[in-house]
């Protein structure tokens, strides 16, 4: 944890507006106030513990819009990978990315995954995750990979 010291002669500013743009814009933990006479000057001092959002943090990846990204069978591959996520995520009680992110869901499709070494192959996926989850996944894609040969095929044949 960090901490930052924000001192004011009494009586403060109305509005400190560097104290609240640091607020406002930090993950702070807690706050203390103050009062310290120092040579018969009273002083507000506020003593702001905050996490360091520099440290094991990124900052927030810009939203995806999947549709966008993927081409439109791709997309419907995705779309089923999130509703099939979501059924094993209301299921086991854990939030949606717990299960797989939509960027890992993404990269299922791009990839065409279809065995477990390709799911280890995508960033932040594990053995925990190809263990309770692989098999699943795996049998989907494949079942929806398929299903896009089967339709190139009729329209090479036509």
């Amino acid at each position: 944890m960090k901490y930052k010291i924000f001192t004011y002669s009494v009586p403060p500013p109305e509005e400190p507006e560097d104290l609240n743009g640091f607020l406002s814009s930090s993950r702070v933990v807690s706050v203390q106030s103050h009062i310290v006479v120092k040579k018969e000057i009273p002083y507000l001092i506020f003593i702001v513990e905050y996490l360091d959002s520099k440290k094991g943090k990124h900052p927030a990846a810009p939203k995806i819009d999947y549709r966008e990204k993927l081409s439109e069978e791709d997309f419907i591959i995705f779309s089923q990978l999130r509703d099939l996520r979501k059924s094993l995520a209301e299921k086991d009680g854990v939030p949606v990315y717990a299960v797989f992110t939509n960027a890992q869901l993404a990269q299922m499709v791009e990839m065409r995954i279809n065995n477990r070494q390709g799911l280890f192959s995508i960033q932040g996926v594990g053995e925990s995750k190809v263990g309770k989850y692989g098999d699943t996944f795996i049998d989907l894609c494949r079942e929806m990979f398929s299903g896009l040969a089967d339709t190139h095929k009729e329209e090479t044949i036509r």
